[in-house]
């Protein structure tokens, strides 16, 4: 636990001293945000026929880019990439941490880093604006709850499906091309660029069976209140087991990508 607060102070203190990178990420999400919102006005205007409220987009848009940074599944430690490409991931392998644990560490910090000096920002503006535009806190106390570990259990589910991502880098040449497919395809299927609420019926059911729509579609349909009762039970409990697959999983192939590694021909 240390460890893991340490890594957080300092990615806080890395994102402090980039003060105005950190302004305009706020300015952007926030803009990108109302673009957004404005959009889907347009499309409620002239049909509200949805399983989502407009209001209920209205919240989702906001949180959505408020935590951004938690959920960007694109979004790789290039000093992890870099290490593993020029083989500096050696000094990694002499410290007496497990490197999975390391860079699992390293990843949650670093998002919650980034995410902290934005989304309160976010939140505090979204929340004071006027009429239908305004981020509406309509969720009982054990929604609020289930939101909070369902936000706990996506950044876990994130962060561990990017390891498997870095693991995969020791046996490619270069990870551009991954992230390239990352960025196109995960965006679409974990609701960052459409709210899965939108998606044909057929669609959602294959993607319920997949990981990605536990990402971070959930728990924002939590606060939104588009699920209730039992499915947020069995959403957070579908979300507990594809972390644990993940983490598992991620465990093995990290061992069997260590014993394999050769560094500066040694």
């Amino acid at each position: 636990m240390r460890t893991f607060i340490a890594y957080i102070k300092i990615s806080l203190s890395n994102q402090i001293q980039y003060k105005i990178a950190s302004y305009a990420g706020v300015i952007v999400q926030f803009c990108w945000a109302v673009m957004n919102i404005l959009l889907y006005r347009t499309f409620y205007l002239s049909n509200n026929n949805t399983n989502m409220s407009f209001q209920q987009v209205v919240s989702y848009m906001w949180l959505q880019q408020a935590f951004y940074s938690l959920f960007a599944t694109w979004s790789l430690d290039s000093k992890i990439l870099n290490s593993i490409v020029s083989g500096s991931v050696c000094y990694e392998l002499c410290r007496p941490m497990k490197l999975y644990n390391s860079w699992f560490f390293q990843n949650v910090a670093r998002r919650i880093g980034k995410a902290l000096p934005k989304c309160i920002p976010i939140i505090l503006v979204s929340s004071i604006l006027p009429g239908e535009f305004r981020l509406r806190w309509e969720i009982k106390s054990y929604e609020f709850f289930a939101f909070i570990i369902s936000m706990c259990l996506s950044l876990v589910l994130v962060v561990s499906f990017c390891m498997l991502i870095y693991i995969i880098v020791f046996f490619i040449i270069s990870p551009l091309g991954i992230k390239m497919i990352l960025s196109a395809l995960l965006d679409f299927m974990t609701g960052a660029v459409i709210p899965l609420a939108f998606f044909p019926e057929w669609m959602n059911k294959i993607l319920a069976i997949s990981p990605f729509t536990y990402m971070q579609n959930i728990p924002l349909q939590i606060f939104c209140g588009s699920i209730a009762g039992f499915e947020i039970i069995y959403s957070l409990f579908m979300q507990t087991i594809w972390v644990l697959i993940f983490i598992l999983v991620g465990n093995i192939l990290m061992q069997k990508a260590i014993k394999k590694v050769i560094v500066f021909g040694g």
